[in-house]
């Protein structure tokens, strides 16, 4: 069996001029070596790494990144099931009545499952805390979340550097948790 992976991945999105939503930078880290990591410009380019990969990659606070996942999916063809186990080309949900994301799994055929998880259930901080809680040497970074970004912006050097840092934390701090046993959703 192919030998899968664990990821911390984040989304930065933005709000179009006619109130369409979409990713401008996604970063993604690997959670057992945190500096290799990698990043891209829109939620399709996003796409087409995860279908090189099969594992499972954590978003901090799937509800939010997992809504562009599920719009990205859903407008792409992807069937959502309630299959356990979805057939290629398709996807499951584990989100409670009350809206709380804990699961997406989606099958891109070819043996390429990926599972995108909620980290904040399994480390209950915000980044900034985590960095904290941690003590990691490197803290979060900020960045101008009202800034208009077009289709086509590239990212600055110092916007790319805070979504680094924003997954590198997480992989730092769920690395800890996940070595100490703790491999269930929450």
């Amino acid at each position: 069996m192919p030998r899968t992976f664990k990821y911390v991945a984040d989304f930065e999105t933005t709000t179009d001029k006619d109130g369409s939503v979409r990713v401008w930078l996604w970063t993604a880290t690997n959670v057992d070596v945190p500096e290799n990591w990698e990043y891209g410009k829109d939620i399709e380019s996003f796409f087409k790494w995860c279908l090189k990969k099969r594992g499972t990659i954590y978003f901090h606070n799937l509800k939010f990144d997992g809504s562009y996942i599920l719009d990205y999916l859903l407008s792409g063809g992807y069937e959502h099931t309630t299959n356990r186990a979805p057939y290629p080309s398709s996807f499951t949900t584990l989100i409670d009545d009350t809206g709380k994301y804990y699961q997406i799994v989606v099958n891109f055929g070819k043996d390429r499952i990926v599972r995108f998880n909620d980290s904040l259930k399994k480390i209950p901080l915000s980044v900034s805390e985590i960095a904290k809680v941690y003590k990691l040497a490197e803290g979060k970074g900020t960045i101008d979340y009202d800034k208009y970004r077009p289709i086509g912006y590239v990212p600055t050097e110092e916007e790319i550097d805070y979504a680094r840092r924003d997954v590198q934390i997480v992989a730092h701090a769920l690395k800890v948790v996940l070595d100490s046993g703790m491999t269930g959703l929450t």
